[in-house]
């Protein structure tokens, strides 16, 4: 699964080579930040699960939008964020009593002899974790060469490239000459 992270390396080498600090740093921060990340971004999104707006939205949004009369917006907004907080508290609290009972039991279970049938289960699911990424590459690979070879090939594909510098300066030429006026034609007017 690793290799995953190698195949730019390997494309791109010389990048690689001149870049080699920054890759290195990159990795290595990814690496370690990446359990942080997770639940950083498990947490804020179960705390942010009211969060409805994408910008754009009308002003009047949430209980406020609902309800006519003010006390009563207030009031709903007061229990809907009430809800919120005791939603995220017995959600930590969950995960928290999972954490544990998984400890317990991985700690209990450390002086036992581990069974095939434990292995057999790691195995096969490292099969289908390298199976899947050998699918996803394979496909992206497939997928990338089809592209190749339409722009290769088939002129309805082709990129025509461009120079906006010359485009402009051709449509200033087509257009149509616009009377020059000074201001004491503005001012006649008014």
């Amino acid at each position: 699964m690793l290799s995953i992270y190698l195949m730019p390396i390997l494309m791109r080498p010389l990048d690689f080579l001149t870049n080699f600090k920054n890759y290195t740093l990159g990795f290595v921060a990814y690496m370690a930040m990446m359990p942080v990340f997770t639940m950083v971004f498990q947490i804020y999104a179960m705390s942010n699960l009211h969060d409805i707006s994408w910008g754009n939205r009308p002003s009047l949004t949430g209980q406020s939008a609902f309800t006519s009369n003010r006390n009563d917006a207030i009031k709903a907004e007061g229990d809907y964020k009430m809800f919120r907080t005791n939603f995220v508290l017995f959600w930590l609290t969950v995960n928290t009593v999972y954490y544990i009972v998984i400890t317990l039991t991985v700690n209990s279970s450390v002086d036992s002899k581990l069974h095939d049938s434990d292995s057999e289960y790691l195995a096969y699911f490292a099969i289908y974790l390298a199976a899947l990424v050998i699918f996803r590459v394979l496909f992206a690979l497939i997928y990338i060469c089809k592209w190749k070879m339409r722009y290769n090939c088939c002129k309805s594909y082709k990129v025509v490239p461009l120079n906006p510098r010359e485009d402009v300066k051709g449509r200033k030429e087509k257009a149509e000459p616009v009377e020059e006026f000074d201001k004491s034609d503005v001012e006649k007017v008014n």
